[in-house]
Parts: structure tokens; sequence; C-alpha cells
């Protein structure tokens, strides 16, 4: 028996099992932020359209008006990717998992392509809300820690990137969870993740460490 438990009182740790979060209730919590912010980013792109000079602001009510306006960067390599494929040495350079979700929802969506990278890219917004708030949750026991994490991640400037057409809100998902995985036991989910992160972005290749640490420190390495 450790010296915290021994002088614990009895029953503590029967008390703070039953003050861990509900799960349930922490990713209908971080499902709610990630639904204001993604009102609250289209009437930021809507009111941007409109403070446009000229006639441009006219178009701005149109729904492709304000899908397009997310068109931007490496938004329109991955489009023309998801697309073509990898059409020349530049393109290649562009991890192929995102592309390729593009292209088959794309597809179902009769060619819609635009709409289908950002379709993935808020849903995988919304994974990482739900991963980054059960890992907060998780650490600390606290559901207010946690909905303090998943509203800086909501409040943080860059954080609109996880709504336009790139791979942040995949990847982020997908480390998130992958590492909620990996400290809650769950390896294959684990292992999963941190698989399809190294196939969106090259620092997908980073999880390797954490992961190996924790399945060495819970099998008293």
């Amino acid at each position: 028996m450790t010296p915290s438990a021994a002088n614990s009182p009895a029953g503590s740790g029967d008390v703070a099992d039953q003050a861990r979060p509900n799960t349930r209730a922490v990713a209908l919590m971080a499902t709610g932020m990630w639904a204001a912010s993604r009102v609250a980013l289209a009437l930021f792109t809507y009111a941007t359209l409109l403070l446009r000079p000229g006639d441009a602001g006219q178009a701005a009510t149109s729904f492709p008006a304000l899908a397009s306006a997310w068109l931007q960067w490496d938004a329109k390599w991955y489009v023309q990717i998801a697309q073509a494929g990898y059409f020349n040495d530049q393109s290649a350079g562009f991890f192929p998992l995102y592309p390729l979700l593009i292209h088959l929802l794309g597809m179902a969506l009769g060619g819609h392509y635009l709409m289908s990278a950002l379709l993935i890219s808020n849903l995988g917004a919304l994974g990482v809300f739900i991963g980054l708030t059960l890992l907060a949750a998780h650490e600390f026991g606290s559901a207010r820690t946690a909905s303090y994490a998943v509203t800086m991640l909501a409040a943080y400037p860059l954080a609109f990137f996880l709504a336009a057409p790139y791979t942040e809100g995949l990847f982020i998902a997908l480390a998130a969870f992958a590492l909620y995985g990996a400290r809650t036991g769950r390896w294959r989910i684990a292992a999963t993740c941190a698989f399809f992160a190294a196939l969106t972005r090259l620092t997908g290749i980073i999880l390797l460490a954490p992961l190996v640490w924790e399945y060495g420190h819970q099998r008293g390495w």
C-alpha cells in the first residue's frame, strides 16, 4: 500500500471513481462546443464575403460561394489530388489518406470534391473536440478541466484551420484518440489511429515515441 493510500480515508477510491466524469456527458459537451464553433465560423465567412468590394459581396448568400472561400493554398492541392490523383512531383509531397477520403466521399456526393473536403475536415474537427475532451477528462478526472481544454481549443486563433479543407482536423483527431487509447489501455485503437495519422501527415510518426513509452510504463518496463 502506498503512503497516499494508507493516509487516505476509507472509501476514498470509490468516491474518486464515482466523481470521474461521465464519458457520454463529456462527449456531448464537446459536440455542443464544436457545433457552436462551426456556426460562428460560418457566420464569420458570410460576413467576410459581404464586406468584399464591388459585386462580389452579392454572391455571398450562395452556399457555393461560402464553400469556395475556404479553397485556399494547400486546399487546392488536396482537391486536385482527390480528383486526378498525384499529377506531378510537387503533388507527391502530400500524404494520401486525406485526399483518398475526399475522393471516396466526392464520388458518393456526385463529384462535389470541395464539399467532401469540408465535410471530412469538420467531422475531423468534431473528433478533435471529443478526443481532446475525453483525454483531458481521463487525465485530470474533472469535467470542468475537460471543458476548459475544449474551450481553449475553440478560442485558439488558428483553430479555424480545423474547418478549412486541410489535414489538421483529421490528423489531430487521430492523434488525440491514439493518445487516449494508449492511456486507457485500448492498444488496438491507439495503434490504428497512430497508423492512419502517419498516413495523413509526416509528423504522425512522432506518435510512436509516446505510445512505446506508455506501453512500456503499463507493462512495468
